[in-house]
């Protein structure tokens, strides 16, 4: 099944299911409206905001939603003054973190 999405890192798949994730954020002045679709693992929710956390990134709203196999995020971030990080870098930081879940 699939040779078709070999080259799309977010893809995880075996014979019997394909799993994909996607990543999108977005700035508006000191806001950061972020959004994240990945299948469901145990550990991701919870790296996901120490990631946040470590660029001092303030939550002001998290929305979580879940199916079977997806659990997608909703985040509306304050973003601090001082920050010199990017829609682009965030972004970046995101999808390493979504790599890495994948692959364990």
């Amino acid at each position: 099944m699939g040779n078709q999405h070999k080259s799309n890192p977010f893809c995880a798949h075996n014979e019997l299911t394909m799993l994909s994730a996607s990543v999108c954020v977005q700035f508006c002045d000191s806001d950061a409206f972020i959004t994240i679709s990945v299948p469901k693992r145990p550990g991701f929710w919870p790296a996901f905001m120490l990631l946040l956390q470590n660029i001092d990134f303030e939550v002001l709203n998290a929305t979580l939603s879940t199916t079977a196999s997806t659990s997608s995020h909703h985040i509306h971030a304050q973003i601090p003054d001082e920050t010199d990080i990017n829609s682009d870098d965030l972004q970046f930081r995101f999808e390493a973190l979504i790599l890495e879940e994948l692959d364990t």
